[in-house]
């Protein structure tokens, strides 16, 4: 009996381990991605920004200006590893930069949600952001839209805050890669 309620409690816990990083919440069908697709990432948005429980502009009016200031380096922190994890699978897919949308798929990523963490050395907390990510067509009409979790523990090698979200940026590229790779047929 012990042995069932000990798989019960396995068997869900290991399976969810073995699912996509991403949640999709729509895809084109049929499939217009070929491993032909062209594709661009469009700048990164914070459209709709939840800091912890609190808006945006609710977390930023508790600060000072410097601390506003480096919240804004933590955004531009998240843009740089996005591009980052990206770019990473050049060569296998075809990526260019905002700067080559005309004519290819875009990729758009608006973080919607970020807990900042906390590192103090007794009590450590994670930095969590959720991503959502919608890969147009040529002509803007929207493809698949896929949601992406990120969660970067706060420990010695990653004290700092934009240490984690850059590296959360980076995962949640390397996920949008990797889901695209998927797409167009490659594994």
């Amino acid at each position: 009996m012990k042995r069932l309620a000990w798989l019960m409690v396995v068997v869900p816990m290991v399976l969810a381990g073995c699912g996509s990083p991403w949640v999709i919440v729509r895809q084109g069908n049929p499939n217009p991605l070929t491993p032909a697709t062209q594709f661009a990432i469009d700048n990164t948005t914070f459209n709709e920004l939840a800091v912890g429980k609190k808006t945006e502009a609710d977390y930023l009016a508790a600060k000072t200006p410097e601390q506003q200031q480096s919240f804004q380096n933590d955004k531009m922190a998240f843009v740089g590893g996005f591009s980052t994890g990206m770019q990473a699978h050049r060569g296998t897919l075809d990526i260019g930069a905002a700067d080559q949308l005309a004519g290819r798929f875009v990729v758009h990523s608006n973080v919607t949600f970020l807990e900042p963490g906390n590192f103090n050395g007794f009590y450590n907390i994670a930095t969590q952001m959720r991503t959502h990510v919608v890969i147009t067509d040529p002509n803007n009409t929207p493809i698949d839209e896929i949601e992406i979790r990120c969660v970067v523990g706060a420990d010695l090698y990653r004290p700092s805050v934009s240490v984690r979200v850059s590296e959360c940026g980076r995962i949640t590229g390397n996920y949008a890669a990797r889901y695209l790779r998927k797409r167009v047929g490659l594994k």
